[in-house]
């Protein structure tokens, strides 16, 4: 406080009764929403009376994503692509998928030869079944044939 001298004329003063200063505490407002890619800010009033104001910048959140999902899969011919969506705005990352090979597995056969085997070998292929009915029928005609030829003999 400073203390002056009321007497015309007179310029004494003297400092006296010292106290702290008291320190700005804010009440912020949000001027401006963050985005996901633009920074936004607010706006502080001091609740101590003295309208002093400070604004402060808000960072940008940036992206949060979800979960990848595929979106178009991925086959022999086309590649495909998965995708992840921002939680927050309409922003997507993408992914290619590679094209799917056309090697054959280990299971399967690799040359003409080796194909050739595995349908003789395949019980259930119809081709293998065709050919078993095919000389199952030769097999009664000559059976046939021959039963006639010992009857007609006698």
């Amino acid at each position: 406080t400073v203390y002056r001298c009321r007497y015309d004329g007179c310029t004494q003063s003297y400092n006296s009764d010292y106290t702290d200063e008291i320190p700005h505490t804010f009440e912020y407002t949000v001027v401006k929403e963050p985005t996901c890619t633009e920074g936004g800010f607010k706006t502080g009033i001091c609740t101590a009376g003295c309208n002093v104001t400070d604004d402060v910048d808000i960072p940008a959140t940036g992206h949060e994503f979800g979960e990848w999902y595929i979106a178009v899969d991925a086959t022999p011919e086309h590649d495909g692509y998965k995708e992840k969506a921002c939680k927050h705005c309409a922003f997507k990352e993408t992914e290619i998928i590679p094209k799917l090979t056309k090697e054959p597995s280990d299971d399967q056969p690799k040359n003409k030869f080796e194909l050739a085997i595995s349908y003789i070998t395949d019980c259930n292929h119809p081709a293998i079944i065709a050919i078993s009915l095919f000389a199952v029928i030769i097999a009664i005609v000559c059976m046939a044939y021959i039963i006639i030829k010992i009857r007609l003999t006698r």
